[in-house]
């Protein structure tokens, strides 16, 4: 199932429309949240920002349909603007919200776990790691591999992806978050998904398939899920990435093969050297045994 929110921006309602011509089972929310839940996550500053951009309703469109996403129980998709860059008082007009942070919030969760795959760093998602909220980035390391940051904060989890990244790498990057999670034990675990690392992304620099998004859902498919559908880039790809994800969450997924593109040498070597790298630094969290 995939909750959308009563409004959307031009690029996500045109993605909605294709998504329901291709026949996959839409909840179109009526709920629309309230400024008091804006600010349950974001500051004041941010709401008076929204309102110079004009987009209030549409943030608290997001918002209800958030919340009824986290109130199906089951595992469910969500589709929404893009929350990695709303920080706690920032945003951008195609970020307004974070709902990963407002999810995790809402939850009621004594540990939360927001896991983001996007091109991108998630600034505005890392911002609201402390506490029980836990984020785990997976993004470019184009975008400046920032290991220092998990360093100071024991609440990050930071996975930068080589460009030329294909299912092989990526997958043994999955193995590693199962291992982080298996150890967190999150209530509640939010994914957010950006469909720019696929393979077909014409802006993209890596090669992560179809499989590959599946394969991530479908291990961490048996905890409290939510997963944020964020990234509509243009092109087929997205829809069928979306399909995948939808076996994922329904159990469905796993049985095909992952995408046999070959990766370099120095893509193995630079993802195998960033894996022993984190998982030194959470060794080294937990301290001597």
């Amino acid at each position: 199932m995939i909750v959308a929110p009563c409004a959307l921006p031009e690029e996500r309602r045109l993605l909605l429309e294709r998504l329901v011509r291709v026949g996959m089972p839409i909840r179109v929310s009526e709920r629309r949240g309230t400024v008091s839940d804006l600010l349950a996550v974001h500051g004041p500053q941010l709401v008076r920002h929204l309102k110079r951009l004009g987009i209030v309703d549409s943030a608290l469109c997001s918002i209800g349909a958030a919340g009824e996403a986290l109130s199906l129980g089951a595992p469910t998709a969500l589709l929404a603007t893009r929350s990695l860059w709303a920080g706690v008082n920032s945003a951008r007009p195609e970020s307004p919200v974070n709902l990963h942070a407002y999810m995790a919030r809402l939850s009621g969760s004594s540990t939360s776990l927001i896991v983001v795959l996007d091109k991108h760093f998630p600034r505005g998602t890392i911002e609201f790691a402390g506490g029980g909220t836990h984020v785990a980035a997976l993004y470019s390391a184009s975008e400046g591999v920032k290991i220092r940051l998990m360093e100071r904060n024991s609440n990050v989890l930071l996975m930068p992806m080589p460009p030329g990244m294909a299912d092989a790498s990526f997958s043994r990057y999955v193995d590693v978050l199962v291992e982080y999670v298996d150890e967190l034990g999150p209530d509640i675990t939010i994914i957010g998904l950006g469909t720019d690392v696929h393979y077909r992304d014409v802006q993209g620099e890596h090669f992560v398939s179809e499989w590959g998004y599946a394969h991530l859902v479908s291990r961490l498919r048996m905890r409290r899920l939510v997963v944020t559908l964020e990234c509509a880039s243009p092109g087929g790809h997205t829809t069928s990435i979306i399909s995948s994800v939808l076996d994922a969450l329904s159990g469905r997924a796993g049985t095909e093969a992952p995408w046999s593109r070959e990766e370099s040498s120095a893509v193995r070597e630079e993802s195998s050297r960033v894996l022993r790298l984190v998982r030194r630094i959470v060794r080294e969290r937990k301290g001597p045994h």
